[in-house]
């Protein structure tokens, strides 16, 4: 982890200057894990909790176009480096289990979710923006809309958050549990 940061530092990835700071030659802003939980929990309350779902999905669409434009690699490497810098800006260790670019299919497991341990117990999955940012890094590795469903949740109990991405018209829509997390 502290090689890849090195490296972004090095190769001025990574932009410190007063008052801002630069990823990628996008803004970032660092701010407590808590004020995520608190807004998706406020969210939560009125229903509206799919919105950090689609705009993170949005986000890592743009987020991953623009790896793309500046590195110029291939859609696998461009999603590799997206689910690494998720892990770097803290969102939890991240492993990819497994790619099936034919079948559109990515599998992801994140280790200490800093949302689902921030969120605490819950009888749901938590961890919407991590999977919007996955559906939108997987809409530019396969180049059609795809959609995450958390399967397994730290919040929930489970021992880590896991979760399963789709192209958008492979997705089970009658599934109560898609439905949910997908709000349909």
């Amino acid at each position: 982890m502290f090689q890849i940061f090195s490296d972004l530092i090095l190769h001025k990835r990574v932009k410190f200057e007063e008052g801002n700071v630069k990823f990628f030659e996008k803004n970032v802003v660092i701010f407590p894990a808590e004020y995520m939980v608190l807004l998706q929990k406020g969210l939560e309350e009125k229903g509206l909790e799919n919105l950090i779902y689609q705009k993170a999905k949005a986000n890592g669409i743009s987020w991953f176009r623009n790896l793309n434009n500046y590195y110029k690699i291939s859609p696998e490497d461009i999603f590799k480096w997206g689910v690494n810098t998720l892990a770097l800006a803290g969102w939890g260790k991240t492993e990819v289990l497994n790619v099936d670019r034919e079948k559109k299919e990515v599998s992801l497991l994140v280790k200490h979710s800093v949302i689902a341990e921030e969120y605490g117990k819950s009888d749901h999955p938590v961890d919407h923006f991590i999977r919007g940012s996955f559906a939108g890094g997987a809409t530019i590795l396969f180049g059609e809309e795809c959609d995450t469903i958390e399967l397994k949740c730290l919040a929930m109990g489970d021992s880590e958050c896991e979760f399963k991405v789709k192209a958008s018209v492979n997705i089970d829509k009658t599934n109560e549990i898609v439905k949910k997390q997908l709000g349909l």
